[in-house]
């Protein structure tokens, strides 16, 4: 809250910087209009700030939107294997005619065993039930925040154009005075001369 009212304050400080300073620089025969000083609200930062947020909770209000829609999804996918195949020794025991009985070990090499794959999967994803409702849940929400965006952008371009009015205000009181000041310096002989004899 305190941040909000110190960026209020600096808004109102950079608009009566704008207003007073700069703009009483400017040629005395040319007046400048408050419908002229609006569109100053629009440069203001905080306003900016405010567009932006409700331009991404516009977004995100499009994005439950869709999320309620069913949706089509799909994936391919490619592998090729090459598993080495372990080597296996085999103890192999013969007997022969005459009752002679032989072992000797036989050893497998070892081969590689390939193959490729391909797969592809595709399906339906329909929202039911508590995902659903979920989902609406969602929608509201955020339905909620693109309001409250709106609403601040009307708060800060009302605090915008308040600041403007009082700082214009300002600006004019000062012209008047500077309009005085100079009246008086152009007759400032005649008017001590009526000052002294009353």
């Amino acid at each position: 809250m305190a941040f909000r009212s110190f960026f209020i304050k600096l808004t109102t400080l950079f608009l009566f910087f704008l207003c007073f300073f700069i703009l009483s620089n400017v040629c005395r025969a040319q007046i400048i209009t408050i419908e002229q000083m609006q569109n100053l609200i629009e440069a203001n930062p905080d306003l900016e700030i405010a567009k932006k947020e409700y331009d991404i909770a516009k977004m995100q209000v499009e994005l439950d939107k869709i999320a309620l829609y069913p949706t089509l999804f799909g994936s391919v996918t490619y592998n090729n294997y090459s598993n080495p195949v372990q080597t296996s020794t085999y103890n192999v025991f013969t007997t022969g005619q005459n009752g002679v009985t032989n072992s000797y070990t036989e050893t497998l090499t070892p081969l590689q065993e390939r193959y490729n794959e391909f797969s592809t999967n595709i399906g339906l994803n329909i929202p039911l039930f508590g995902t659903r409702q979920s989902l609406k849940q969602n929608l509201i929400l955020s339905e909620s925040l693109k309001n409250q965006s709106v609403t601040e952008i009307n708060l800060k371009r009302w605090q915008a154009s308040k600041s403007l009015i009082y700082a214009y205000s300002e600006y004019y009181i000062r012209l008047i005075q500077l309009d005085l000041a100079n009246e008086f310096l152009k007759d400032e002989q005649s008017t001590k001369d009526i000052l002294l004899e009353r």
